[in-house]
């Protein structure tokens, strides 16, 4: 019964990665991805963009005992992961910047000047 339960809630794929869950945004000048990767060090983590694919990653991180620790139980893993997206049109790919605060990966993909819409007033006759 754990087995089926566990697996009706797990986000695991088929070739047994672990999708980060994500929020994705748009602000005026900027596409924003956050990513749940509570546990893993920010030097765990792997940001990279090959031909317009923006593709979050990380090794299983395996936990070390402490010496004269002996192991009860064991139910937190940090198993690897990956997860991909493709960039909008118009994003600026030097730009993007991430920070890491509190478990959540937080990445700004700017988006580029032409794709920036300008707001212009048009004028109403009388």
């Amino acid at each position: 019964i754990d087995t089926i339960f566990n697996s009706l809630f797990d986000t695991w794929t088929s070739t047994g990665k672990r999708y980060p869950r994500v929020d994705v945004y748009e602000t005026g000048n900027a596409y924003v991805i956050e990513a749940e990767v509570a546990g893993y060090s920010e030097d765990k983590i792997n940001l990279s963009v090959d031909k317009h694919i923006l593709t979050i990653s990380s090794e299983e991180v395996k936990k070390e005992l402490k010496e004269g620790t002996t192991k009860i139980a064991e139910e937190i893993n940090l198993p690897a992961f990956e997860r991909s997206f493709s960039l909008p049109e118009g994003s600026d790919e030097e730009k993007i910047s991430a920070d890491y605060k509190n478990g959540i990966l937080l990445i700004t993909i700017p988006k580029s000047e032409k794709a920036i819409a300008k707001r212009i007033e048009v004028k109403i006759n009388k």
